[in-house]
């Protein structure tokens, strides 16, 4: 939806043509063009982002061709998304304290430990965004490197006049960070950039600060090296969450302020879900794509500072065929600082699109705030979509906030001209809680209910029923039971004899030992929760698993019969528990588990399977 902008600057050598942006008050910049976005569907006539009136800025400038035989890929044909590049490597760094010409003793007001510290921040920051694949070392320090550049240059002249002292050349994974001991560089500017197709790139800083500022800031621009342009935000005079021409609106750079490529500050929160795909950051299980929105169905999300799988969602709009992404935000991980009282309604789902950017930009991302009116100063404190609320895309599809917790929230996604599901059952409709999975379960031939048309979602399911539902959503499988029942309590011709039998041959359930090799099955009885997730965890094929040291649930102990399975069930997002306190909660294991949660369970279950 946007396009980074260029900004000529008279003096600057021809290869350092094509400045970028103009970064907001408290950013310095290191930046590559690693990759070119995918075909995101924008409307025509995207402005160009702009900052906000008066605010400090730095520059970022492109040199392509620096590195011979490689090229940005440039493709807008859609590939971008399918092929996920996964950043990966070690960055190594040559950092330079510089002694300016004429400032003979300026240069110790740099300090070198809070210089490697800021890159030492980085380095656990992206490591931790692309799931351990990337690092970020120093390799070569140039303490006290003497430069013929004077304190009263221009600081592209400063920065070109080191490059070409050190003779330092672009090449893959190598990157220079030249420090100078001035509080700002020439144009009040917080910092310089340089990058070329590849992850090179250089960066002329100022003296580091007394805060944490210099670190977020360097880790901001480390971002441009892997690809990632700035963290917008859609403004609109009306108001409008969305739009479809820009009437009436611009789009305000360094505006997502939750987004570490937004307007820099002293924490350093997640990249957004949008950025997170097209760069192919995490573990590639991070965002669930449902593809193109139909009808109305519900979803999850999960904290998206988090690690869980498929905690955040992208869908298309049916009409638009715009892209959109849907991501809880909670005070998890690099986003602890949400925690604080003025973040509170920054506290909830954020909503983001990653536009389509021309060529031989940095791909951006779009937030779409429950008010897009300017906000005053660079920060904003009212990002995220509370609970009630509902975002509308300009095609009309419409995304409910049903309940936002500190674990999860739910959203329902609403395509244009979807009527309100209607189902074979009469004790369930619109006011059941999980009305989309249990007509789920009926279309899939799951469960048929009971002959007088019921479903009983609120009565417990026995472990009779219970067998016939997994049987069922295992395919049916071709089998003949034995002729003798391996249960003594459950004869041949029972009702759900062969189901059971199924799953007695599959291993799924071994049953209660009563004697020398005799068992019963208990089929009347309900199942309760632990064993339900002993029996989803086997019929997964009982895959390779290690439980975490600590139990996810305050009253499930590591030492529990079935741990194992149940720490498997929540790690899959097939459970979440009863939240009971800030990031506590409950399992509840020997409880029996109710007709309507066995078909959510499943559900998830086939989601993910």
């Amino acid at each position: 939806m946007s396009i980074s902008r260029n900004l000529p600057i008279s003096g600057l050598s021809t290869h350092i043509k094509g400045v970028l942006s103009a970064i907001t008050a408290v950013t310095i910049v290191l930046a590559s063009l690693l990759i070119a976005p995918g075909a995101f569907a924008a409307p025509a006539g995207a402005p160009e982002p702009r900052p906000v009136d008066g605010q400090p800025k730095t520059h970022h400038h492109y040199e392509p061709g620096e590195i011979p035989g490689i090229e940005r890929p440039t493709s807008r044909d859609g590939v971008m998304e399918s092929r996920a590049l996964h950043p990966a490597g070690d960055i190594k760094v040559t950092l330079v304290r510089a002694q300016l010409s004429g400032d003979i003793g300026g240069y110790t007001s740099v300090s070198i430990p809070k210089a490697k510290q800021a890159i030492n921040v980085a380095d656990d920051y992206w490591s931790d965004m692309s799931n351990g694949r990337i690092s970020i070392e120093v390799e070569k320090t140039r303490k006290n490197f003497k430069t013929a550049a004077r304190a009263g240059w221009n600081y592209w002249d400063i920065m070109d006049q080191i490059t070409k002292e050190l003779g330092w050349k672009y090449a893959p994974g190598k990157a220079l960070v030249v420090f100078v001991p001035q509080n700002l560089l020439s144009g009040n500017a917080y910092g310089a950039g340089w990058t070329t197709d590849g992850v090179s790139g250089r960066i002329l800083m100022p003296r580091p600060s007394s805060s944490s500022l210099s670190d977020t800031v360097l880790t901001h621009e480390f971002g441009h090296l892997f690809g990632l342009g700035h963290a917008n935000a859609l403004t609109c005079s009306n108001g409008e969450s969305d739009t479809a021409d820009y009437s009436g609106c611009w789009v305000r750079e360094y505006g997502d302020t939750t987004d570490l490529m937004g307007t820099s500050q002293q924490y350093r929160p997640t990249i957004s879900a949008s950025f997170w795909d097209i760069a192919g950051f995490g573990s590639g299980r991070d965002i669930r794509n449902i593809g193109v929105a139909s009808g109305s169905k519900t979803y999850t999300l999960l904290p998206w500072g988090g690690e869980k799988a498929y905690r955040a969602l992208k869908f298309t709009d049916p009409v638009s065929k715009e892209k959109y992404y849907l991501e809880l935000r909670q005070p998890v991980d690099q986003d602890g600082y949400l925690s604080t009282y003025t973040e509170k309604l920054n506290r909830g789902v954020k909503i983001t699109q990653a536009p389509w950017t021309a060529s031989g930009l940095l791909p951006s991302s779009i937030i779409l705030e429950p008010n897009t009116k300017p906000f005053q100063g660079h920060y904003s404190s009212e990002h995220a979509w509370q609970q009630g609320s509902t975002f509308k895309t300009h095609a009309g599809t419409k995304v409910k906030i049903n309940n936002v917790a500190s674990g999860s929230a739910k959203i329902t996604i609403t395509a244009p001209g979807a009527q309100t599901p209607k189902g074979p059952f009469t004790d369930v409709n619109a006011d059941t809680k999980f009305q989309q999975q249990i007509l789920w379960a009926y279309n899939n031939k799951i469960t048929e209910g009971y002959d007088d048309g019921t479903f009983r979602p609120y009565e417990p399911i026995n472990r009779d029923a219970m067998a016939a539902f997994l049987y069922r959503l295992a395919g049916e499988p071709r089998y003949t039971p034995p002729s003798t029942s391996p249960f003594t309590d459950y004869g041949t011709g029972g009702q759900f004899y062969k189901e059971i039998a199924w799953l007695k041959k599959a291993g799924i359930t071994t049953g209660w030992k009563v004697g020398e090799n005799t068992y019963e099955y208990r089929p009347a009885e309900p199942i309760n929760r632990d064993a339900m997730a002993a029996f989803l965890y086997r019929l997964a094929g009982k895959p390779a698993y290690v439980p975490p040291a600590t139990s996810p649930f305050t009253d499930y102990p590591t030492s529990a019969k079935f741990y194992k399975e149940v720490a498997w069930l929540e790690e899959m997002n097939i459970t979440e528990g009863w939240e009971v306190g800030k990031n506590e909660y409950e399992y509840r294991a020997l409880e029996p588990i109710n007709r309507d949660a066995m078909v959510a369970f499943l559900w998830r279950f086939d989601k993910q399977f």
